[in-house]
């Protein structure tokens, strides 16, 4: 299923699903979109705040809901992540979003809500920036990644990011294809044992995370692998994992040795600290579509296009 592309004077509804925005940078998040010639609805409940979340889980349910049901909303982003994304899932009503399909907008705790809307309504959406974070600063390459995806650039197009920040390094060799699938690590690996758990057969596994010791990163990672998620990958792409000093003293793995004693071996193609995610400048995923993985070349090229 493709989306309507966005188009200038189009409409993009702002909801708050996870954590209330702070007011300053969702005012320049709104002035960037209004400057790129759209037009901006707020959600009813965007800055309700309930201790650590925007407002009560039905309030945002309802706005969610209220977005895709909207005619003149053409696109539903999320202003931010934080926490509570996954306390929505039993309230929204999965028929009528699928009724209305559009662009949907979001990274870090908006993996619940991508998980969910795949499993329940079968429609790409988009892991990438939200505008009460990063969108308002985004360089040339994170920008173009950005509204290529939601615009109708045409494909395969692979994504291109500044040469002089930390370059992604191959963990294991080779080429995937498959739909682009996963998000913030800690959500993904909640989603299992739910009615929304992740599906990774055939497809190109992507994680990142902000705030993780490298021992919860293995957990985590452990838990994919005992619940069979890894083994039916088709390749791994992971981003940046920026941690904190160690909690201990104690000694500790690092990161490629996580990735080299849980990743590895499955032989897959994997290509680690790809600019997604928690990084300054990340790159828009278009979560559902087919991509091509070569690690060896530390290179995706997006083979299908989310829109039209």
């Amino acid at each position: 299923m493709k989306l309507s592309a966005l188009r200038p004077g189009d409409t993009i509804g702002l909801i708050a699903p996870a954590s209330p925005p702070d007011p300053a940078k969702l005012e320049r998040g709104i002035a960037c979109l209004e400057a790129r010639g759209y037009r901006v609805k707020t959600a009813p409940h965007l800055s309700d705040r309930r201790g650590y979340l925007a407002g009560s889980d039905p309030d945002r349910a309802a706005d969610m809901a209220a977005m895709f049901a909207d005619p003149e909303v053409r696109a539903v982003f999320c202003a931010r992540g934080g926490y509570g994304s996954i306390r929505l899932l039993e309230h929204l009503d999965y028929p009528a979003i699928a009724a209305h399909p559009k662009i949907f907008l979001g990274y870090s705790d908006i993996t619940s809500l991508h998980l969910s809307l795949r499993r329940e309504c079968g429609f790409p959406t988009f892991h990438g920036p939200m505008p009460a974070a990063e969108m308002p600063s985004l360089d040339a390459f994170a920008g173009q990644s950005l509204w290529d995806a939601l615009t109708d650039t045409p494909v395969p197009r692979q994504l291109a990011f500044d040469s002089g920040r930390a370059a992604p390094y191959t963990l294991v060799g080779g080429s995937a294809e498959g739909p682009l699938v996963g998000g913030c690590l800690c959500l993904v690996a909640s989603s299992l044992g739910t009615p929304w758990e992740i599906e990774t057969s055939g497809h190109i596994l992507f994680l990142e995370d902000l705030h993780e010791e490298p021992w919860r990163v293995d957990r985590m990672l452990t838990q994919l692998k005992l619940a069979g998620k890894l083994e039916e990958a088709a390749g791994f792409l992971l981003g940046h994992f920026p941690h904190p000093s160690p909690e201990s003293p104690e000694p500790f793995l690092g990161l490629d040795d996580i990735y080299t004693d849980i990743l590895a071996p499955f032989g897959k193609p994997a290509l680690c600290a790809y600019p997604i995610g928690h990084v300054d400048h990340p790159l828009t995923l278009p979560v559902g579509c087919r991509a091509r993985l070569d690690a060896d070349d530390c290179a995706l090229t997006i083979l299908e296009s989310a829109v039209r």
